[in-house]
Formats: C-alpha cells, sequence, structure tokens
C-alpha cells in the first residue's frame, strides 16, 4: 500500500509546477475564517481545530490565511489547481473554500486511501 501511494504522489508531483502568486489577499481570508467562526457549524469545527492543535485562538495562525491566500491568487491564474494539505484548517473547510474561493482542497491523507 505504501509503494503505491510514493508512485501515486511522485506522479502527482511530477505534473507540478512552481509559481509566484502575484497580490494574495490574506485580509480576504481572514474575513472568511471570521464569518466562519460566527456560524454554528464553523464555530463548532474551528473549536475542535483549536483544542487538538492545543492553540490558544479559534481563528488559524496568520501564516496560514497567508498560505491559503496564496493558493487563491494562483487558482486566479486560471489554471487547474489542487491545494493539497493535511492541515485541518483547510481541509475540515474544503467545501466552504471551495464555494467561496472556487479553490479544491484535497487532503494528502485522502491521495494515500485513494484507490
Amino acid at each position: 500500500m505504501f509503494d503505491k501511494s510514493l508512485k501515486r504522489l511522485g506522479r502527482l508531483f511530477g505534473f507540478a509546477q512552481v509559481k509566484v502568486a502575484s497580490s494574495p489577499q490574506p485580509s480576504r481570508v481572514e474575513s472568511f475564517y471570521r464569518w466562519l467562526s460566527n456560524t454554528p457549524q464553523g464555530r463548532a469545527k474551528l473549536e475542535e481545530i483549536r483544542k487538538r492543535k492545543k492553540r490558544f485562538s479559534l481563528l488559524p495562525d496568520k501564516d496560514d490565511f497567508q498560505i491559503l491566500a496564496e493558493a487563491i491568487a494562483l487558482k486566479k491564474e486560471g489554471d487547474r489547481f489542487y491545494f493539497v494539505t493535511g492541515d485541518k484548517d483547510f481541509t475540515e473547510f474544503k467545501n466552504e473554500i471551495s464555494k467561496k474561493f472556487g479553490l479544491d482542497v484535497l487532503d494528502f491523507f485522502d491521495l494515500i486511501y485513494h484507490k
């Protein structure tokens, strides 16, 4: 199973390109997470993540806002783009992120178990 996963990841990264994001907007991402924190379901998910990560803040770190903002900026260039991560601050909200920003979030654990 592990060998198959390594082969799949190798093929995936073989198509990867390094790009520089133009004009990322982390404040837009922060506003999105603040909106999530004001919804019952969003707040419950954020609270669970906060407990798991043992952090003080309900919201993700500023670095996370920057990372997601850069991914969104890259998506705007028109390429098919997948944001692959294991960070629950992103994977727990992949549907919401997709609806709001048009960005596909993939949990790398899903890549391992995908057949």
